[in-house]
């Protein structure tokens, strides 16, 4: 690292979080643990469940086993997230199946979220490759996609909804949410349902991120939904649909399923928009 690269380095405000590793007894109460995920959250609530172990060195430890450990390690990793997103925390969760144990809990410091998660590689998975906050990239271009698509169908529609889509709002917390569709008679979170943790990890937090609008004193809202739809040239993942819909119904969060084209439901915020005005 040459001298300009570590002054502007200091510069830099570090954020502060929280690491835990999370680990799988393959043989039960035999005392042999394998690192699994590392959860981490940060103080601006960035969260992520990292998959320490990857799907090459799966196949080749548990050979016919395999499949049930993939599984295994889903039903974990979902599980946890779940529970950091809608407490805002790595404590107290209790995993669904036995065989799984908590590391300790570390605080870290680093430039950016990704360097407090690779603290938590280093110190505890010898079978991982770091997390580079990229791997999500082609995901997440899947999905913009149909929301930027939702989003220039309804402005063709009406010019007035220009300042109502893709909005930001500061709840007075330290981290600022951006809401597909947001005015004072409807607002929306469109989440795009595919076969993929992304979406289930992104659809999550955009469905406490309503609740959090919900909850807000002075929220003055007249209606708050969920739209669960599909991405281009594929149908609504059942799975993740299903794990949306009952975290919304837990917060008495409306949700509305629309299998269909971008254009479909931007007509559909649009009578939104006529019934409440």
């Amino acid at each position: 690292m040459n001298a300009l690269t570590a002054k502007m380095l200091a510069l830099k405000p570090l954020i502060k979080g929280e690491w835990m590793p999370v680990y799988f007894e393959p043989i039960f109460m035999s005392g042999e643990r394998i690192t699994i995920a590392i959860a981490a959250i940060s103080e601006k609530n960035d969260i992520l469940v990292f998959n320490t172990l990857r799907l090459p060195i799966i196949k080749t430890i548990y050979k016919e086993r395999a499949e049930e450990i993939i599984g295994l390690i889903e039903l974990t990793t979902n599980s946890l997230h779940k529970f950091i997103v809608e407490n805002k925390t790595l404590r107290n969760w209790t995993p669904p199946l036995k065989g799984i144990i908590l590391g300790n809990i570390t605080p870290a410091e680093g430039v950016e979220f990704k360097h407090i998660v690779n603290q938590g590689i280093r110190a505890s998975s010898s079978f991982s490759v770091l997390y580079t906050g990229l791997e999500n990239v082609k995901e997440e271009k899947s999905h913009d996609r149909v929301t930027t698509a939702v989003k220039n169908n309804l402005i063709k529609m009406n010019k007035d909804y220009k300042k109502y889509v893709n909005q930001p709002i500061d709840l007075d917390d330290s981290r600022k949410r951006h809401y597909s569709f947001l005015s004072a008679n409807f607002a929306s979170n469109v989440i795009v349902a595919t076969n993929s943790s992304y979406s289930l990890n992104s659809g999550l937090v955009k469905v406490m991120d309503i609740i959090d609008l919900k909850g807000h004193p002075l929220s003055e809202f007249k209606e708050l939904e969920i739209i669960i739809t599909k991405p281009f040239s594929k149908q609504i993942d059942g799975s993740v649909s299903k794990q949306i819909q009952d975290t919304a119904s837990r917060y008495d969060i409306a949700f509305s399923i629309i299998d269909n084209s971008p254009t479909v439901v931007a007509q559909y915020i649009h009578e939104k928009m006529q019934l409440a005005a």
